[in-house]
């Protein structure tokens, strides 16, 4: 087995379509032997399956208290098996590892949180107040490592069936649910998914809005460039966009669509390295196609209801698309220490949400971390929902 990355390990050493501080086959190596221990029967290649042959994979928990197959991507089919297989494993921590509540049933008016109630919701309906008891975790400042309390609701996750009563205005979720080689590398993967969702939560597929349509043909990202060229030459629609928004970080959204496959599929991605970004965005579309056409997935209804959305004939063009470099010039560099990143990444967020991310440790092992990210004040649909602007 290859040496463990630390929590003080924060040097990246990987950076295609990913930025890691393992090599893939090394991250392989450490997780391989134990995924029997999280409920991990097998991980299929699902990629022949579709003709795009962008790499996606699924991980089977034939017990799990949540998804019992959980889907990843990547832009090698090591990437994808090792994505599938931590996205399981993070499931499973959060479904067995979470602690005892630290404050039971007790209001938030009586446990002095640094934030408002109000503003973890993610609920349209949420009938959330301080007066309302609940059951509370122990998590950590990333900035302060004080301790600060977040809703259990928000940290433990189980959908099997239950006479527990869980607080309105919290649906379950699990945004901000991820795991690293190291802890810095956890905390960056689940701020960048809360960060991405929060973006593409302000889109629309009614008229117009922000988004900048981007001309494949300009990218100049190696990686992105290779997936590109595999969908672009089964000749498929395709689509890619930069999201602004408030935090200043790329952010990207792809779309296709075929006509043996007449719906939208979608996928977006966050990071500061606008590459990863767009990588994370193709390959999320592709594997958003492939979980339909498996139909390996527990939830498939409301995927299906998603993806049906502007079927049967072909998306019309965007006008006018954009030069990548162009798109993508007012970002600064990305980061080699992820320390670093997560400092900056912590600010960011503390700074235009005005509340301090909160991290939860799930870890049970020194090989892998896994984590919660809690950050008030940002917008995250229970839906996920990737909308096309209708043209």
């Amino acid at each position: 087995m290859s040496e463990p990355a630390t929590a003080a390990d924060s040097a990246k050493v990987y950076f295609r379509g990913t930025h890691r501080v393992r090599s893939p086959e090394d991250t392989w190596e450490t997780i391989a032997d134990v995924l029997p221990s999280y409920g991990i029967s097998r991980v299929a290649d699902l990629t022949g399956l579709d003709f795009v042959g962008i790499p996606v994979c699924a991980a089977y928990r034939p017990l799990a208290k949540t998804l019992a197959v959980s889907q990843g991507k990547g832009s090698t089919p090591l990437l994808a098996k090792i994505s599938a297989a931590m996205e399981a494993v993070e499931l499973w921590h959060c479904e067995y590892s979470c602690a005892p509540p630290a404050v039971p049933n007790a209001p938030a008016a009586d446990v002095n949180l640094p934030y408002r109630l109000d503003r973890l919701g993610n609920v349209s309906t949420s009938l959330l107040n301080d007066r309302v008891r609940m059951d509370w975790s122990a998590g950590r400042g990333i900035r302060s490592g004080a301790e600060i309390l977040v809703p259990y609701s928000m940290v433990h996750l189980d959908m099997a069936p239950s006479r527990t009563w869980r607080p309105s205005g919290i649906g379950a979720s699990s945004n901000g649910l991820a795991s690293g080689n190291s802890r810095y590398e956890a905390i960056a993967h689940a701020f960048y998914e809360v960060i991405e969702r929060d973006a593409v939560a302000e889109l629309t597929d009614s008229g117009r809005d922000c988004r900048i349509t981007v001309d494949p043909a300009t990218v100049t990202d190696p990686t992105c460039s290779e997936l590109i060229g595999k969908i672009q030459s089964n000749g498929m629609f395709f689509e890619i966009a930069l999201v602004p928004n408030r935090w200043g970080i790329p952010c990207f959204v792809a779309h296709l669509w075929s006509e043996d496959f007449p719906t939208l599929a979608a996928g977006a991605g966050a990071h500061s390295a606008a590459g990863v970004a767009l990588a994370r965005a193709i390959t999320e579309a592709a594997q958003t196609r492939l979980t339909a056409i498996s139909g390996t997935r527990d939830d498939l209804a409301p995927i299906y209801s998603y993806i049906r959305r502007g079927s049967g004939t072909p998306p019309s063009p965007a006008p006018e698309p954009v030069d990548f470099d162009r798109a993508t010039a007012s970002f600064g560099s990305s980061f080699d220490d992820l320390r670093t990143e997560v400092a900056w990444l912590a600010a960011k967020v503390e700074e235009v949400a005005d509340a301090e991310p909160v991290v939860v440790d799930l870890s049970t092992c020194g090989e892998f971390a896994v984590v919660r990210l809690i950050c008030p004040g940002l917008n995250l649909r229970a839906d996920h929902g990737i909308p096309r602007a209708n043209r």
